[in-house]
């Protein structure tokens, strides 16, 4: 009896799909942020098409807004908004896109690439010369959005990460209150 069980459950793993969902890691490196796109999104997991657009090539954290440029598949989303990662209402421009196109538009919306299918790879990098996360008004953490759509569920998760020199700092000054202790 255990061995078939087991076995039930061996195979309900293999039957069920893993979604890695989309992930946008931000990152402050030297005097510019960087921001790495990649994953996949489940189309399922999202509301009707309702056509191409423009990317508008920017990013409002307070709104959980980032954009590339180029022309994206715009589909409608049933949650009421973006998680914000910040304070930032400025509409602040990318200065570079490189690789797929994509939105998360303020409606909220989300645009993908043109003629995405279901679990396509995205990837996409993008850089803002001379701002930080302080004068875009960007937190650091990580800010999860999950879509949802006829009980199927997919996520679009931002991670920020401040410069690493600001890191290194507060730990040598973490090794300095230890030592005096």
């Amino acid at each position: 009896m255990k061995k078939r069980i087991i076995l039930a459950c061996a195979a309900g793993l293999m039957v069920q799909q893993a979604n890695a969902g989309i992930t946008i890691f931000l990152e402050e490196v030297g005097s510019d942020i960087k921001a790495t796109v990649s994953g996949d999104m489940n189309l399922a997991a999202l509301g009707a098409y309702f056509g191409d657009f423009n990317a508008y090539n920017a990013i409002i954290p307070a709104t959980g807004a980032i954009a590339s440029t180029g022309t994206v598949n715009t589909y409608a989303l049933d949650v009421s908004t973006w998680t914000p990662y910040g304070p930032g209402t400025s509409f602040i421009n990318w200065d570079t896109h490189t690789g797929d196109s994509f939105a998360c538009w303020t409606d909220p919306a989300l645009g993908l690439p043109m003629g995405y299918a279901s679990g396509d790879a995205l990837n996409a990098t993008l850089t803002m010369f001379n701002q930080s996360f302080a004068s875009v008004g960007i937190d650091p953490g990580t800010y999860v959005t999950t879509l949802t759509n006829a009980g199927i569920s997919d996520t679009l998760t931002v991670t920020t990460v401040p410069v690493p020199g600001t890191i290194a700092v507060m730990g040598l000054g973490l090794v300095g209150l230890r030592r005096r202790r």
